[in-house]
C-alpha cells in the first residue's frame, strides 16, 4: 500500500524545528500542549460580523467544508461543518455544524447538511479513512431520510511535506 503520514523521525524533527507551540496545534491537535486556549477578542469579532441582512442572496454559488474528527475522547477535536456562500471574491459562512459524533452519526450529519443545503460540493480533507466513509454516504444517501442521487464530495489531498501546515 501507500505509505500515509509521518515518520517518528520526522516528527521529533518537526518538534524540533517549529517548537512546543507550532507543534501542539498543527501536529497533535492540542491546545493545551500549545500553550492555552486563545480567544477572539471583541474587537477582531466584529469586525468579522455582518448583519444577516448583508448576507449574499442563497442564489449564489452554495458550498460547504468539513474536518471531521473521529475521536468521542474528552479532549479530542470535534467534527465541524460550515456551509458557506461565495459571491463578490468573499466567502459568507452563514451556518456551521459542530460536536463529536459516532462513525454512523457522523454520515448522518453530512447527508443532513448535504440535504439541507443542497451544495455544488462539499469540501473535506482526504484521510486514511476517505474511500470507505464516502462508500458509506453513497450507500446510505438514497435513503427515504435524505432522498439524495448525488454526493457532491470532494476530498482534498493533505500534504505531509515540509512547512505543509505553515503555507
Amino acid at each position: 500500500g501507500e505509505t500515509f503520514g509521518h515518520t517518528p523521525e520526522f516528527l521529533h524533527a518537526a518538534l524540533a524545528e517549529y517548537g512546543k507551540k507550532f507543534f501542539g496545534t498543527q501536529y497533535l491537535n492540542s491546545i493545551e500542549q500549545a500553550g492555552g486556549f486563545k480567544t477572539f477578542t471583541q474587537a477582531l469579532i466584529n469586525a468579522c460580523t455582518i448583519d444577516i441582512a448583508q448576507l449574499p442572496p442563497r442564489n449564489n454559488p452554495q458550498y460547504m467544508v468539513g474536518d471531521m474528527a473521529y475521536s468521542l475522547e474528552e479532549d479530542s477535536d470535534e467534527t465541524c461543518i460550515m456551509a458557506f456562500v461565495k459571491a463578490g471574491g468573499a466567502h459568507y459562512i452563514y451556518v456551521t455544524w459542530f460536536g463529536k459524533y459516532t462513525a454512523g452519526d457522523r454520515a448522518d450529519l453530512v447527508l443532513k447538511t448535504l440535504k439541507m443545503i443542497r451544495p455544488e460540493q462539499f469540501f473535506m480533507q482526504r484521510d486514511n479513512g476517505s474511500d470507505s466513509f464516502l462508500l458509506n454516504l453513497t450507500a446510505r444517501a438514497a435513503a427515504p431520510e435524505f432522498g439524495l442521487t448525488k454526493v457532491p464530495i470532494t476530498f482534498t489531498d493533505a500534504s505531509n511535506t515540509k512547512n505543509a501546515k505553515k503555507e
